[in-house]
């Protein structure tokens, strides 16, 4: 993997302890441990936005809701027909 982004922090002195003293430990780098850290933080803080749990009643009622035929919605349809603001 190359290394071409570059992170600038800045910080009190005490978390940069707490920081390097984690990071020997872990026989990392300070740079390598707190990206790997930061990643790690990221990747459980997006996970309920990309993943989700639901019980065996829940998952059910999901599904048939998915199966089920698209209602009839007017005003989305008049929303629809209109030209994109999005485009040219």
């Amino acid at each position: 993997m190359s290394k071409e982004a570059r992170f600038d922090l800045r910080g009190d002195s005490e978390k940069k302890d707490i920081i390097q003293r984690a990071a020997n430990v872990s026989n990392q780098s300070l740079s390598q441990f707190m990206i790997e850290a930061a990643y790690t933080t990221a990747q459980l803080i997006l996970s309920d936005r990309n993943h989700f749990v639901l019980n065996d009643d829940d998952w059910e009622r999901f599904n048939e809701l998915l199966d089920a035929e698209p209602k009839d919605i007017p005003e989305l349809k008049r929303l629809f027909q209109r030209k994109s603001v999005f485009r040219n």
